[in-house]
């Protein structure tokens, strides 16, 4: 994938986040060089960041500390449904976020 078009998927995935999660007062969501990531950074009185990888399919369940991924569907060239996806340590699949999805969330090994 080219560079240009990397950057506007990840163009297009900061809009429905920032429309979807409405982030706080002096929060910023930006997207790392390769246009494979995004990060948040901390808000009003925040410290730190999120980072949330962009992925084409579904990793394994994370076994240290919880992960959340943007899953690209079909017309970003993913196996998904264009939304975000959270696991963690314990769990048996991903579970979305933000819409009813008709994927199971358990990955493809």
């Amino acid at each position: 994938m080219g560079y240009l078009s990397a950057m506007s998927r990840l163009s297009d995935i900061e809009r429905k986040v920032n429309r979807s999660l409405r982030p706080g007062r002096g929060t910023k969501i930006i997207s790392d060089a390769r246009g494979e990531r995004l990060v948040f950074t901390g808000g009003l009185g925040v410290v730190g960041s999120m980072k949330i990888d962009v992925v084409t399919s579904l990793p394994q369940i994370p076994t240290k500390g919880p992960k959340i991924v943007w899953w690209l569907g079909p017309d970003k060239g993913g196996t998904g449904d264009n939304q975000l996806w959270a696991s963690g340590p314990g769990r048996t699949r991903w579970y979305p976020l933000m819409v009813i999805t008709d994927k199971s969330g358990v990955p493809q090994s």
